[in-house]
């Protein structure tokens, strides 16, 4: 590492519909430095990291590299100038394998008939083979994306960012939703880079940051603060009106359910029973139809057969508009807000799904997230990814579900707020009886939370049971990779 300053952000500021997203951040980053930036939810980190790319475009400042301005270039040419960026959640060619994946990143061509004509060469077999060992997935280059892991699918982006060999890395949040080992491995892959590569990691995980830092940025209030900033409290919780839902009896019947993407059948012969207030948990790898599940439910996938009952009430021929009104809630994996709606009006879409109609947003749903109450005229993509999150479900929550079908819904947020989802679904089901149907890779959520799981393998059910049954050896069976 050099003395010299490799990137130098001078008064950058930005606003969004006049919310001033970062404001006068000034960061000077040496060549080869490992910087962590880190700070609490909705500071800026990761709209500092799309101002350096060239994603989001300045307001005010300058954004220097190597000494020459960038903040003026489309993304593209930042990326040519020796910028690569690694966004919160991984993009790669899921039906391409590893080795495929890592052709196109490794393509030193601009434009698509050049790359075309010298793809599967050959030619840089060596590069890819060693990029594949740095990463942990030399075992694997002929494995599908769509059939990695989530750590695993983060070091291929890592990979394919590395086969550009950019000077300086933006890497936004890299653990999240990865296991500890696997998070463990990520800082080694990060300290052997430092010194190579200039590294900036946004990133919420303090033992990563101990791990990894060798200098420590902290945002605070869109700009960046000479003292970290102080931990946040967990939001005070206030009495809410509660959900009547009967207990006892089944309130979600699946029977002999197959799901189709066109021809390919994508789930085989499921069947479980959800009773009325139970929080049921569906476990598995990626790639065994978790999420398929809950789209089969909901009546998103090309073709459904078997039997549906909510309620009592037979839903596989009905359309996905049909089952929300009939009582199907749902949070997707991505959080699907509608970005450029503000808060209140995508909150005021759920009570649409609501009985009676839509028009009023329940005051007790605001206090379960109040960051949303003070951000109601606020854009949803000006949000963070945590608040996002915590968006999605409250309008989910203003349809007045009977059932709640969540997908992945702390993936990729900061710790604190992942806490306080958790407690916020727990307190759900457990004080007003609401029935939740979690898919989730963090296990020890599941345990804590759930009263049923199932654990999904090649589009069926393996195995099913209480939560108290989902042992140490089930979980080396049937999760661990």
């Amino acid at each position: 590492m050099t003395s010299e300053n490799q990137l130098i952000v001078e008064n950058a500021s930005v606003s969004f519909s006049g919310f001033r997203a970062v404001s006068d951040l000034c960061l000077k980053v040496r060549a080869g430095e490992l910087r962590c930036l880190i700070g609490p939810n909705g500071a800026g980190k990761t709209t500092a990291l799309d101002l350096i790319c060239g994603k989001t475009k300045l307001s005010g400042g300058e954004i220097l590299f190597k000494g020459k301005p960038i903040h003026r270039l489309s993304e593209h040419a930042v990326a040519r100038a020796g910028i690569g960026r690694k966004f919160q959640v991984p993009s790669v060619f899921r039906a391409l394998s590893v080795r495929d994946n890592l052709h196109i990143g490794h393509s030193k061509q601009p434009g698509v008939l050049a790359n075309l004509a010298t793809f599967g060469q050959g030619s840089d077999t060596e590069d890819i083979e060693r990029l594949a060992e740095l990463v942990g997935l030399e075992d694997e280059l002929g494995t599908p994306a769509a059939h990695l892991s989530h750590g695993q699918t983060q070091w291929l982006e890592i990979a394919l960012i590395l086969a550009q060999d950019p000077s300086l890395i933006l890497m936004d949040e890299p653990t999240a939703g990865m296991t500890a080992q696997e998070t463990k491995k990520t800082a080694q892959l990060f300290n052997r880079l430092g010194g190579r590569h200039t590294l900036i990691v946004v990133e919420h995980d303090m033992g990563f940051v101990r791990d990894i830092a060798q200098t420590i940025s902290v945002m605070h209030q869109a700009g960046c603060s000479p003292k970290a900033a102080s931990p946040t409290s967990k939001a005070t919780r206030r009495c809410v009106t509660p959900i009547s839902v009967p207990e006892g009896s089944a309130m979600l019947e699946l029977a002999n359910v197959d799901g189709f993407y066109g021809r390919s059948r994508a789930l085989q012969s499921v069947s479980m029973t959800v009773e009325s207030g139970d929080f049921f948990s569906v476990l598995g790898r990626n790639g065994v139809g978790k999420t398929t599940l809950l789209r089969t439910m909901l009546g998103l996938m090309s073709r459904t057969s078997g039997s549906i009952r909510l309620d009592g009430e037979e839903l596989v021929a009905r359309p996905t508009h049909e089952r929300a009104l009939a009582g199907l809630g749902y949070v997707p994996q991505g959080r699907g807000i509608l970005p450029g709606f503000t808060v209140r009006e995508n909150l005021m879409v759920g009570t649409f799904a609501a009985k009676g109609g839509g028009g009023r947003i329940a005051e007790w749903v605001l206090d379960l997230f109040p960051i949303l109450k003070e951000f109601l005229n606020r854009r949803g993509g000006n949000l963070s990814g945590g608040q996002q999150q915590q968006l999605a479900i409250a309008r989910a929550l203003l349809s007045e579900p009977k059932v709640m079908l969540l997908d992945e819904p702390t993936e990729g947020i900061q710790p604190n707020i992942v806490e306080q989802i958790e407690d916020v679904l727990i307190d759900l089901n457990r004080k007003q009886g609401l029935t939740i149907v979690l898919v989730e890779q963090n296990i020890a959520f599941a345990r804590r939370a759930s009263k049923h799981f199932a654990i999904l393998n090649r589009g069926s059910v393996a195995v099913g049971g209480a939560i108290q049954e989902l042992s140490d050896d089930l979980i080396h069976k049937h999760l661990v990779v």
